[in-house]
């Protein structure tokens, strides 16, 4: 597996530079439960922890990652609740196209689509 290049906008990206970030998380987010999938710059497979959802223990974790963090949420009915939760914890948020990652699929396990969003993220920057 080759390291991805972190210096890559699009003209979707709104002149977000990846590489400015230390931190890369994907947030899916569901009545019972949360993924919570972290890529770094040294690191390109993503570490996923799958949660009972507790927006406390969210702002928690994100609180303590050391340096720039990004992190991207999927466009639903919750994605402005996230928003207004996190924007205060985190440098910067994208809400993305929920079937923009290539495979994505409704019902899809939170864990796998984590992973996915994380490498999405990366890839493309896929952002509104």
């Amino acid at each position: 597996m080759t390291k991805m290049k972190l210096e890559r906008q699009d003209s979707k990206s709104n002149g977000i530079k990846l590489s400015e970030y230390e931190n890369y998380v994907a947030v899916d987010w569901s009545k019972s439960n949360m993924a919570i999938a972290r890529l770094t710059r040294s690191r390109v497979q993503p570490k996923v922890l799958e949660r009972p959802a507790d927006i406390r223990e969210l702002k928690t974790y994100l609180k303590g990652l050391k340096g720039k963090t990004i992190v991207t949420v999927e466009e639903t009915m919750v994605a402005h609740w996230l928003y207004l939760e996190l924007h205060d914890v985190v440098d910067k948020i994208l809400i993305c196209d929920p079937y923009l990652p290539a495979g994505r699929q409704a019902g899809t396990s939170c864990y796998r689509t984590g992973r996915r969003w994380t490498r999405s993220m990366l890839e493309s920057c896929a952002s509104y």
